[in-house]
């Protein structure tokens, strides 16, 4: 190989290494504000709730639910539920 062909050569290599390196980021530019657009969607409808928003809030320290016990099954079950079996 002589001097000539060598110069050619190198400069392909750049040419190819100069494609490569645009096309890449711009693949990255673009995914990069394609995840940036996923967050920002994401934090707005993070915290929506089909509830209004209380005025005023209200702890409870316990949480009671009436219980009743099934003619059919024979089983404890949430008041206001069906029995499945």
């Amino acid at each position: 190989m002589n001097e000539g062909e060598y110069l050619e050569t190198v400069n392909d290599l750049k040419e190819q290494y100069i494609t490569m390196k645009e096309s890449l980021l711009l693949r990255i530019s673009m995914l990069e504000e394609k995840q940036q657009t996923f967050r920002y969607q994401f934090t707005l409808t993070q915290f929506e709730s089909p509830r209004p928003l209380a005025q005023v809030p209200c702890y409870t320290s316990n949480m009671v639910i009436s219980m009743y016990k099934c003619r059919i099954c024979n089983h404890w079950h949430p008041k206001y539920s069906y029995c499945l079996s």
